[in-house]
């Protein structure tokens, strides 16, 4: 397969035998909701500097819920974008190929957010 078509967020389907969207596979990965949803988790769990931010989201997001004044869709937002920034750093400086990279407009931030206050 070349990867001249290539777009994030694409894998390719054997039984179509054509590049699609990763989220029309309806698949889900190692028990996560998707594959980019799995690699951001993953990239973000196994590298020290972004382990210890998402910790400290942890630790004020659950500061925020004892108060009551936790907003979820703010706590998203916070993962979304502080988070994104390390699994960008990351790709980069592992030189991750086009198919290991993560799709950030695929990731179930809902899950990740779930998966940052069970720790």
């Amino acid at each position: 397969m070349s990867y001249d078509s290539y777009r994030p967020g694409q894998i390719y389907d054997t039984r179509q035998k054509r590049l699609v969207p990763r989220s029309l596979t309806g698949e889900s990965h190692s028990g996560w909701r998707n594959y980019d949803t799995w690699n951001f988790n993953l990239m973000v769990s196994n590298d020290e500097r972004a382990y210890r931010r998402m910790q400290a989201f942890r630790d004020n997001f659950k500061q925020k819920i004892k108060r009551g004044d936790f907003d979820r869709e703010k706590a998203k937002y916070a993962l979304r974008k502080y988070l994104s920034e390390e699994v960008k750093r990351l790709e980069k400086e592992y030189g991750a190929e086009p198919d290991q990279r993560v799709d950030l407009n695929n990731v179930d931030y809902d899950e990740i957010l779930d998966a940052v206050l069970e720790d």
